[in-house]
């Protein structure tokens, strides 16, 4: 089975943000992508994810994601799961320790766009 996977430019702007403090992200990116081939909904994956929106084929997921550049914490990533298309859409990424939650607004608009 084959995953797509997208970037919205917000994301793609997040990341490299992000990847300038912490090198090791890409590998740790790719990393979260296998995973999530294996379980795309993060089902029992217990504290470390949760579902934010779901209705027949569609899952938007935050989702814990180690990166060995923070030693032992972890980013958080928001994407949209879509089950009929077999794709990924990554929204979101941000470290906890600077933003407590993530961006709502941006979920709904990506939710109106989607429809």
């Amino acid at each position: 089975m084959s995953f797509i996977f997208i970037e919205e430019s917000t994301f793609t702007r997040e990341f490299k943000k992000l990847q300038r403090n912490y090198p090791s992200l890409p590998e740790d990116f790719k990393i979260l992508k296998t995973v999530l081939c294996n379980n795309p909904t993060a089902k029992n994956a217990s504290k470390h994810a949760a579902t934010l929106y779901q209705n027949e084929q569609t899952f938007i997921i935050k989702i814990r994601m180690m990166c060995r550049s923070l030693r032992g914490r972890s980013l958080r990533v928001i994407y949209c799961y879509n089950g009929e298309r077999i794709e990924f859409v990554f929204l979101e990424i941000y470290y906890k320790g600077k933003k407590e939650n993530e961006d709502t607004k941006r979920i709904e608009n990506f939710l109106q766009n989607k429809k």
